[in-house]
């Protein structure tokens, strides 16, 4: 493949400018901006904004849709000129070309109705959400106005770090870190649901936890939680937690659980007369997505660990969120936040693991993009105690540097499960796992978080 030379150039002049951008705002505005946490966050926001946006014009010329990308374009294609979202005849007529003009041949899943129409199931919200955008600029349009979202999203992660007890210094610049590192360097204008999946959950765990308990947020957390289904089944476990966390958080106005558990009643019909339809028929959990294995073991240590797809082997400064959260966890006089928190992800983490197709094996982190704003809260805390700093900053420049590379050339965060250089962990290729040094790697972090001590206690 040659390496386009204009496109690093420009991604390079692209760094450049957000260097000097950030060195300007640190040495003569951060102190200033930072007594004024808001607008210090729309400072935060149009930066991540522009930066990404700019990196979408390099990333959209150069990578072509790839994954399920091409199927969320068809059924949008599919949605607007004909109103529904069976794309087997969108697949048939090669519309494909659309976007993708040099593909001459675009794969297909077997269908699963008897009649061979192929529906996006339960991903309807997010490609309705996507319409106007594909509408405007096609595959250009969308990309963009998923870099805004991406950008939101980081915005979220900031607000959630200040509503934690950190400065606003503090959460400006791991929510920085967090926008420039993996996942989100690569992964911010591609066409997938996980940007506004995590924007749902996070949105409605903020309002929930922090914003006053009245009808109307009520009302807006209800709403956020009842999207989720809606945009991809993979989120019911956040829904489970979300739903007893609201009900816990209401649990004084009987009036607001009980309209709730309505509203959830009529939505989980909703959804499921929705999936049956388009199902035709078929069991409600058939194929391979919804295929249980027992190597839960094996589908989470690639999702952290695997040299091509791994989170803390591709963003190795996610690691300290470990030892962030032990020291949270064991010195805190109030483990409630680290709590919520165990409860509201681990059914996320235990059906990515226990689902055959929610393992290893995407893009490089995407899967994960729902639970960074809760690693990055974690991160906030190991950096605010300035701890093991040597180690620290050598992690961060890791992930930074890697980041770099990955949106110079967005074509190396695709995971091709090949697991090339052979003495480093791949948990996707049998037979090549290293689970000796992931075990002695958390046992270190998680004894230095422990025998740290700590004297910080958020909120």
């Amino acid at each position: 493949m040659k390496i386009p030379v204009i496109g690093i150039i420009y991604i390079v002049s692209l760094y450049f400018m957000g260097g000097v951008f950030l060195y300007s705002l640190r040495k003569f505005a951060l102190d200033r901006l930072a007594k004024d946490p808001a607008k210090l966050g729309k400072t935060l926001f149009l930066f991540v904004l522009v930066f990404y946006t700019a990196a979408a014009l390099w990333t959209s010329r150069v990578i072509i849709p790839t994954g399920d990308e091409p199927y969320y374009l068809l059924a949008v294609k599919s949605l607007t000129s004909e109103g529904d979202l069976d794309i087997s005849n969108n697949h048939r007529q090669g519309q494909w070309k659309t976007f993708m003009p040099k593909t001459d041949k675009l794969s297909i899943w077997p269908s699963l109705r008897k009649d061979g129409k192929i529906y996006m199931e339960e991903r309807a919200l997010f490609i309705a959400s996507i319409t106007v955008p594909y509408l405007t600029g096609e595959f250009l349009g969308v990309s963009l106005c998923m870099a805004f979202l991406s950008s939101f999203l980081i915005f979220l992660i900031y607000r959630y770090i200040i509503y934690s007890g950190f400065s606003a210094k503090m959460a400006f610049g791991i929510s920085l870190l967090v926008a420039l590192a993996q996942p989100m360097i690569t992964m911010n204008s591609r066409v997938y649901h996980n940007v506004p999946g995590a924007i749902l959950i996070l949105g409605a765990f903020l309002v929930l936890r922090y914003k006053n308990n009245n009808p109307a947020n009520a009302l807006l957390s209800a709403a956020l939680i009842l999207a989720l289904p809606w945009l991809h089944l993979n989120y019911v476990s956040f829904c489970a937690a979300l739903f007893f966390i609201y009900l816990f958080t209401y649990r004084k106005n009987v009036k607001i659980q009980a309209f709730f558990i309505f509203l959830v009643t009529l939505d989980a019909l909703a959804f499921l007369a929705y999936r049956n339809q388009v199902r035709a028929g078929i069991d409600m959990l058939s194929g391979r997505d919804y295929e249980l294995t027992w190597h839960i073991y094996r589908t989470l240590s690639a999702l952290f660990f695997d040299q091509e797809a791994g989170l803390f082997f591709l963003a190795p400064v996610y690691i300290l969120s470990l030892t962030g959260f032990f020291s949270a966890l064991f010195h805190d006089k109030a483990t409630k936040q680290q709590l919520l928190i165990i409860f509201l992800i681990s059914g996320f983490l235990i059906s990515q693991g226990a689902l055959t197709a929610f393992g290893g094996g995407y893009d490089t982190g995407r899967t994960l993009i729902p639970i960074l704003p809760f690693l990055a809260v974690f991160l906030a805390r190991h950096f605010c105690e300035n701890r093991f700093r040597i180690a620290s900053n050598i992690l961060l420049a890791i992930s930074l540097t890697i980041g770099f590379f990955m949106s110079a050339l967005p074509w190396l965060a695709v995971n091709h499960e090949k697991g090339n250089i052979p003495w480093l962990p791949t948990f996707l290729i049998t037979g090549r796992e290293h689970y000796l040094f992931i075990m002695l790697a958390i046992a270190l972090f998680l004894m230095a978080g422990y025998f740290k001590k700590s004297h910080f206690n958020w909120r």
